[in-house]
């Protein structure tokens, strides 16, 4: 299993406009994880020539970064595949959020919308 557990957790989702969570992978063909790491990669070029941590990110950098990521993965959204989701989906939201331990227990932050579409 594991040695040793991040004290920190991140997560990269997507929803409709009413922010019921839906499958990214039925969507867009790609894992949440994926869009993650482009999304950190994103955010990478944003903060490193500061020489600051993705970790420090203000939040206007992380909305840069998810303007750029849905630059990407919006074009990749598969049409057909809305109806399949439930509900009418008239838009599609792209969340960040960060789940910490604090004093032993999880401490989930609010989730930063970086990202959105009308459909």
């Amino acid at each position: 299993m594991y040695s040793h557990l991040d004290k920190e957790a991140d997560v990269l989702y997507v929803t409709d406009q009413t922010d019921r969570v839906l499958p990214m992978e039925k969507l867009f063909g790609t894992s949440s994880s994926t869009q993650k790491k482009v999304f950190i990669t994103e955010l990478k070029e944003i903060c490193n020539p500061k020489g600051r941590d993705t970790r420090d990110a203000l939040p206007e950098e992380r909305s840069a970064a998810g303007a750029k990521l849905g630059e990407k993965l919006f074009p990749k959204l598969k049409p057909h595949n809305l109806a399949q989701v439930g509900g009418e989906v008239k838009g599609l939201r792209l969340y960040y959020k960060v789940f910490t331990v604090e004093s032993g227990t999880i401490a989930t932050g609010a989730p930063q919308l970086v990202a959105e579409k009308a459909l």
